[in-house]
């Protein structure tokens, strides 16, 4: 495995290096996984493509374009309803006819192993559930339907992980949760001391 594949595989946003005809010449480990699970995109001989017609040929436009020596390119994909459900991130390969694609899907969970925020930041097994939750857009009374807890102790939990973080707020602590799970594979443990603290 070389270095390149070895750094798209710590990403958890599915990454595709891609001939100007969408032909995959590569994917990270999010990327095959994304083809697993994904109602929208899928392979097909060999090319990626998204099911919807009209959504599948803005991408093969703008995958050329991009490859033809244009600027980078973000397509927004929206749902029948006229929702957002997917942001895909267009680059081209310096030197290259190749383009990298990035496919973020809105409306699917993060492709991430549980307990994650554990290895990143050291939260304890309680916390770190409510704190995933929070990455994912639930709300605190959400987590608590779901978890059957009383409201109070949800907040002391958010209020533990405002201190442990030193956020001030719980959207401030959903995007820096979100922040670093862009970074987060699912097999991490942290290194240093035994609270995680550098």
């Amino acid at each position: 495995m070389g270095a390149a594949q070895v750094a798209l595989n710590m990403l958890s946003s599915a990454v595709f290096i891609l001939h100007p005809n969408s032909d995959i010449v590569e994917s990270n480990e999010a990327g095959q996984q994304l083809l697993r699970v994904s109602r929208a995109f899928r392979r097909h001989q060999n090319r990626l493509v998204i099911r919807r017609a009209a959504d599948a040929a803005a991408m093969a436009e703008a995958v050329s374009r991009v490859a033809a020596g244009g600027g980078p390119e973000l397509i927004r994909f929206l749902t029948r309803q006229e929702e957002a459900s997917a942001l895909m991130r267009i680059a081209a390969v310096p030197g290259e006819a190749l383009v990298v694609v990035c496919i973020t899907e809105l409306r699917a969970p993060l492709l991430l192993d549980t307990n994650w925020s554990r290895a990143a930041f050291g939260f304890s097994p309680q916390n770190a559930a409510l704190a995933e939750s929070l990455a994912l857009g639930q709300s605190l009374a959400d987590f608590a339907t779901a978890e059957n807890l009383p409201i109070g102790t949800v907040r002391t939990r958010l209020k533990k992980l405002l201190q442990q973080t030193g956020l001030g707020s719980q959207a401030s602590l959903a995007a820096m949760l979100l922040r670093a799970s862009s970074i987060m594979s699912g097999a991490e443990t942290l290194r240093g001391s035994p609270n995680g603290k550098r």
